[in-house]
């Protein structure tokens, strides 16, 4: 019995921990992406070249890239372990119950956002970043301009789409004990 309490302590540790690196990974990756849509992007687009070469700097320097990747990896994997624990091994009956329910699809949404980052955000920033670089101080021609408007026009609408599931993963989330079915 003693061995078993222990056994259960230690065990009630680890969920704190992983529901910790969880709950403030996830606070990290959609307060970032928040911040970054409503606030950065928007003041680097509204300096036009110099808001280009701030992004260049934030997005290589300072590695915002490197923390949302980081992020994005600590949520979904220490998630992942507590819905495997949650779900009882990922039995239907819990899985098509409110909360299972609740869980799922906040846990399909975080992981479309993970997609959309990996696949959209970054290599769409990295392709607009290499071009406006190499222009320097020469203008673009029409050609490089039509370009760089396409990857623009494509990075704001990831970065959308990336928000808008990583809020539909945190009310999810949130909510999911309350759901009823």
């Amino acid at each position: 019995p003693a061995a078993q309490e222990r056994s259960l302590k230690v065990l009630n540790l680890v969920v704190i921990a992983l529901r910790a690196i969880h709950i403030l990974a996830g606070v990290f990756w959609v307060g970032a992406a928040a911040t970054y849509v409503f606030f950065v992007a928007t003041a680097a687009r509204s300096l036009g070249a110099d808001g280009a070469s701030f992004l260049r700097a934030f997005m290589g320097r300072q590695r915002f890239p490197l923390a949302m990747t980081v992020a994005s990896a600590l949520t979904i994997a220490a998630g992942a372990v507590l819905y495997w624990r949650d779900s009882g091994g990922l039995q239907w009956a819990w899985i098509v119950s409110g909360a299972g329910l609740g869980y799922t699809l906040g846990a399909l949404a975080a992981l479309g956002a993970a997609l959309v980052g990996n696949r959209l955000l970054g290599p769409t920033s990295r392709k607009l970043s290499t071009l406006s670089a190499a222009l320097g101080s020469q203008g673009p021609s029409a050609e490089q301009t039509a370009t760089l408007d396409g990857l623009a026009a494509r990075l704001r609408l990831a970065e959308h789409l990336n928000l808008a599931l990583l809020l539909a993963a945190l009310f999810s989330m949130a909510t999911a004990r309350y759901w009823w079915c």
